[in-house]
């Protein structure tokens, strides 16, 4: 706390700089507190427990930042606070280390907080710096996202970082953080739900040409399903919610690709499996050309449902939800229509539902939907983060 006391009396004119010749009454001391705001200790929690490593740099006393580094719940007891002297002093070698083990640094100088965003990057981290004075400018200029408070933020400050708090509020980068995995994670199931079921219509064609032998899905049946997937299946994740673990998860690593190797793999055996299962329904004896064809192309809408299901999981109470179900809902019902509509029967070359291929059809979706979750595991929205390994392993953290 600043601590000021308080004093009145009357002294005579040249004087008062001299409380020591007397005349004065001693009224009190009052003890100031500039307190963190309400939740700030809670997005800190947050971003430990997301894995994003938390540092204190400020011009404050030693004693004032360590108090509130505490309030905060990111400094333990024995926690060091490293000043400006012990940096300046301190070898390159050290101050990687320091860089690297400090979490508050107090009664620091511009130049600093420069230097430390620099060593924190000369060890593959990705650094995010918050600041709201000309003298946070370099550093916010340095970093990989610069954030400057929009209310309390001087002008140079606003113009050198990257991102600006409209209401100066912490807890809203914690937030933007949340939204950017939830929008990564979601991208990236979108491709793993669109490449192995485009892989496999363009495979089933493929096939056929080189083993010389019909085609189980013609050309404008594979563009029904394309499109039908495209209006509806594949438009579910862009309305999916957070998942309420995913700021629990071990950041990516940096270098990291949007499709790593693991997930390729997956959807290599899905897409095969997919082919396969045309093909063995399609040479199925007992129908005419028009049905297998037919039954072909509702394995592999079922198929894909299927897969869309798994990866999903489990319902989250939101818009996603809604989206879903409506999507699922659109595909049965246009997909009863491609074989039952006399227009679309001569379009695509269909025939009639038949009662009797429910069965296939529900045998094909159960074991698409039992070997997606074998694949992606039990909770598959677990790939949306990387695991510590794999981040520690790539030298860094991205946020």
């Amino acid at each position: 706390m600043r601590t000021l006391a308080l004093a009145s009396g009357r002294s005579p004119e040249g004087s008062w700089k001299d409380p020591a010749q007397g005349g004065w009454t001693l009224l009190g001391a009052v003890a100031l507190l500039d307190p963190p705001r309400p939740g700030v200790r809670e997005a800190i929690q947050r971003c430990l427990a997301a894995g994003i490593r938390m540092q204190m740099i400020t011009g404050d006393h030693p004693r004032t930042a360590a108090a509130i580094a505490r309030q905060l719940g990111f400094l333990a007891p024995g926690d060091a606070v490293v000043t400006h002297g012990q940096w300046k002093a301190a070898s390159p070698t050290e101050r990687r280390h320091l860089a690297a083990t400090t979490k508050v640094f107090a009664r620091v100088h511009p130049e600093d907080k420069l230097q430390l965003v620099e060593t924190l990057q000369q060890q593959g981290e990705i650094v995010a710096m918050t600041g709201d004075g000309v003298n946070d400018a370099p550093a916010l200029r340095r970093a990989d996202i610069g954030v400057a408070m929009g209310r309390s933020g001087s002008d140079v400050a606003r113009e050198a970082a990257a991102m600006v708090l409209s209401d100066d509020h912490f807890a809203h980068i914690v937030d933007a953080v949340a939204e950017g995995r939830r929008v990564y994670a979601n991208i990236r199931k979108t491709l793993q739900f669109m490449l192995p079921t485009s892989f496999a219509q363009g495979l089933v064609v493929l096939l056929a040409v080189l083993l010389d032998t019909e085609m189980p899905i013609t050309p404008l049946q594979i563009l029904w399903v394309n499109t039908l997937t495209a209006s509806t299946m594949a438009l579910v994740f862009a309305f999916m919610g957070s998942d309420p673990r995913l700021m629990e998860q071990a950041p990516r690593p940096p270098r990291e690709g949007l499709i790593p190797p693991a997930l390729w793999r997956r959807m290599a055996v899905f897409t095969v499996l997919m082919v396969a299962i045309v093909f063995l329904i399609f040479h199925y004896d007992r129908h005419s050309l028009a049905q297998a064809r037919t039954l072909a192309v509702d394995a592999l809408m079922t198929m894909e449902a299927a897969l869309l299901i798994a990866l999903y999981g489990r319902p989250r109470q939101d818009r996603g939800d809604a989206a879903a179900g409506l999507a699922l809902l659109l595909c049965l019902v246009s997909q009863y229509l491609f074989g039952a509509l006399p227009g679309l029967q001569r379009l695509f070359a269909t025939s009639n539902p038949d009662g009797a291929d429910l069965p296939i059809l529900l045998g094909a979706g159960i074991l698409s939907y039992g070997v997606a979750r074998i694949l992606w595991g039990a909770d598959p929205r677990a790939v949306a983060a990387s695991g510590k390994e794999a981040s520690q392993k790539a030298g860094g953290k991205a946020p």
